[in-house]
């Protein structure tokens, strides 16, 4: 089940969309989501949110007559829930590019200044919300089958941070966030098996882009999450490039 948070400092709002919220989710329950807070109080939010952390669905207002604003409550749930689904409440569309300097990642922005569509604006955020995250979900799910000797191991695609051909070895290795494989497996017989997050950016590497944490264009070389560096070749720079946008 998918938390929901609200934060709203004006009352009449605050029920308003808490109504909404609820009477959707009521009549929806394959979205599996629940309200579990309604607050005018950010830092009551933030309490709560702390104390358990997970993956949950955040309508804040930018503009809270408090200690701190929407997009500083923002920055502080990220830090406990960097994966949440935050969607910013306004009157002020300006506001919303103040976002891009916080670096809260919003999955969304709704205007207060037409009362008309602010129902019909929630409800499409909460199946934006549903849709995202159970692709994620699925996402999470898929897994690479390893052979190694005479044991199978089912490796999530999603902690893969990427695979390398030893030199001057039959063997390849399997880079995760908590260990390494090695197997005799050909690396395009692994590749064949795996979704469009990995890439293969050398004859001897397939990388996952969810890893990348920089990519030296001159140098030829990409930088991973894990501290390790992977060769790109002349032929794929150009390609990792524009799927990046870098």
């Amino acid at each position: 089940m998918l938390p929901i948070y609200l934060c709203e400092d004006e009352p009449v709002l605050l029920l308003n969309y808490q109504t909404v919220i609820k009477n959707y989710l009521l009549f929806h329950e394959n979205l599996e989501m629940e309200l579990v807070l309604a607050s005018p109080d950010p830092n009551e939010l933030l309490k709560q949110v702390t104390a358990k952390p997970q993956t949950a669905v955040y309508f804040l207002d930018i503009e809270l007559h408090s200690d701190i604003n929407g997009l500083d409550l923002a920055k502080k749930i990220r830090e406990v829930d960097p994966q949440g689904y935050i969607i910013f409440i306004t009157s002020h569309s300006e506001l919303s590019l103040m976002a891009l300097t916080y670096q809260v990642t919003a999955t969304d922005f709704i205007l207060k200044d037409n009362p008309l569509q602010l129902k019909e604006r929630l409800v499409q955020c909460l199946e934006l919300v549903h849709s995202r995250h159970t692709q994620r979900l699925e996402t999470s799910r898929k897994v690479l089958t390893v052979k190694i000797s005479s044991r199978i191991f089912s490796v999530p695609f999603h902690e893969i941070i990427f695979v390398e051909t030893l030199s001057g070895s039959h063997k390849v290795r399997i880079h995760t966030c908590s260990t390494i494989y090695e197997t005799y497996q050909k690396l395009n017989e692994l590749e064949t098996s795996m979704d469009d997050r990995f890439f293969r950016c050398h004859k001897a590497y397939l990388i996952n882009r969810e890893y990348i944490r920089k990519v030296d264009k001159k140098a030829r070389m990409i930088s991973m999450e894990d501290g390790s560096v992977c060769p790109v070749s002349a032929r794929q720079i150009r390609k990792l490039s524009e799927l990046l946008g870098v």
